[in-house]
């Protein structure tokens, strides 16, 4: 820092230019926010490292009305009949669709009942659409690809994708996601490797 420049707050060595009370809050709360998600989601600190927090944070920040419902899906507490068995006995754990007994996030999105396997099949095409429709003028098609494949993989309950099926530059990316999970493409939470291959191919396709 020059002489003459003002005083600058760093965070881990990152300096913070606004929002000080929130980024200190953040900073202290951070270590023991990671402990818990390592233990929930059975995540080594690798995994934390590969997710683009940043853009989680800021797709989040998007929904600030709705902050509680927020919080429930990304850390798995949304109202499911698991919860509801934990809160009160008396209340049923099961899915009320199909009767597996125990109804709790990933059942919500992999349940086999016929309105539900309906909805899967919609999910891809509006995909699709959404793509089209975007403000975005060129999508990787390969992303897309990969994109399909892991998510098909978690609603299918199946095998994630092999990495190896993918061009090279797109095996790190498979190899992330398949290590967080792909059931958190649902919480918003992505493997840094997305980001950095769809600024490659804009750069290439402009």
């Amino acid at each position: 820092m020059l002489p003459a420049a003002r005083e600058e707050l760093r965070l881990q060595g990152i300096p913070i230019h606004g929002q000080y009370k929130a980024r200190i809050r953040e900073a202290y709360s951070l270590p023991s926010l990671q402990q818990y998600e390592q233990k929930r989601f059975d995540w080594y600190h690798d995994e934390q490292t590969m997710i683009d927090w940043t853009t989680f944070r800021q797709t989040i920040r998007k929904f600030h009305t709705q902050k509680a419902t927020i919080h429930k899906h990304v850390f798995h507490f949304s109202p499911t009949g698991h919860w509801a068995h934990q809160n009160n006995h008396h209340l049923p754990s099961s899915c009320p669709r199909c009767g597996n007994p125990n109804e709790n996030n990933a059942h919500v999105l992999q349940c086999t009942d016929p309105v539900v396997h309906q909805w899967r099949q919609q999910i891809f095409p509006a995909l699709k659409k959404a793509i089209q429709q975007s403000r975005v003028q060129c999508s990787d098609p390969q992303l897309v690809e990969i994109m399909q494949a892991g998510i098909h993989s978690y609603l299918s309950h199946s095998a994630p994708p092999n990495p190896f099926a993918y061009p090279k530059p797109y095996q790190t990316l498979v190899s992330q996601q398949n290590a967080i999970g792909w059931a958190h493409v649902w919480m918003g939470q992505f493997s840094t490797e997305w980001k950095i291959q769809a600024d490659a191919y804009y750069r290439n396709n402009p």
